[in-house]
């Protein structure tokens, strides 16, 4: 069952919904399970459609999603604001009357999406956190500075300073106690840097903190972007909605029944 266009932030008008994707059948001792899915798009682009497809794989798996839209950098906000939308969305989502878990949630994110999906998890509690899951996402800000200067004058609204980066870095927030993390990566990435999996693992793993990483090459087709020909090689091509690769899928699904 999908119900759409739920208001999660009324201030926000349409950059204030999400949509919920609950399994089939009668929900678990406890309910569901929950997963708070976060779109990518360099902070400034994309819309929930874009992870309707990793929702629905999500949702097969047993775990009732939200996929939610935020205030984008450049129309609607700049940092801390993109966090708010999604730090309130998984409040949200934990005061829910749905039959879901009301304890904790998982949160997923994939490029842009994946910074945030980071900063939400590393944010809110431990005890409301399940699991973070980072598909090719910017989990180190200096790579992706270096590769994308402009973009983070877009996402604070002005040239940052090294104050305000230290705010929106993601391994600032590490703790040897924090929710399990997931990190996938293509090898040849040519949107987001692999040395930003690289550097949040290896510091991840400095701390102690409980870290995966999954980093892949391989011959599969792979769904190219726009005359630049940039891609973060996760979607499956020729499928609408997008859904990931299956060994992505098989890792991402795995990893998140382990720790619901």
């Amino acid at each position: 069952m999908i119900q759409r266009d739920i208001v999660y932030k009324p201030e926000n008008g349409e950059m204030g919904l999400g949509d919920w994707f609950l399994p089939e059948g009668e929900p678990p001792k406890g309910g569901f399970p929950m997963v708070l899915c976060i779109h990518g798009g360099g902070w400034s682009g994309l819309s929930r459609p874009a992870t309707e497809g990793v929702s629905l794989q999500y949702q097969r798996a047993g775990f009732a999603v939200f996929n939610i839209e935020y205030r984008l950098a450049g129309h609607q906000g700049v940092w801390p604001q993109l966090l708010e939308d999604c730090l309130d969305a998984a409040r949200f989502m934990l005061a829910s009357d749905l039959p879901v878990r009301h304890d904790r949630l998982g949160v997923f994110g994939g490029s842009a999406g994946g910074h945030l999906a980071l900063m939400t998890g590393l944010t809110l509690s431990r005890e409301q956190v399940s699991h973070i899951v980072c598909l090719s996402g910017v989990a180190n800000l200096p790579p992706y500075q270096n590769a994308s200067p402009r973009t983070f004058v877009t996402l604070f609204g002005h040239e940052p300073s090294p104050e305000e980066l230290a705010s929106a870095e993601p391994i600032r927030l590490l703790r040897k106690d924090c929710p399990p993390i997931l990190c996938t990566q293509w090898l040849r990435d040519n949107v987001v840097p692999v040395e930003c999996c690289y550097n949040f693992v290896a510091a991840a793993r400095k701390l102690g903190a409980p870290v995966s990483e999954y980093i892949y090459d391989d011959d599969r087709e792979v769904l190219w972007v726009g005359p630049k020909q940039v891609s973060h090689n996760i979607w499956i091509p020729d499928l609408e909605p997008h859904f990931l690769h299956p060994d992505l899928e098989g890792i991402i699904m795995g990893f998140a029944k382990l720790h619901p």
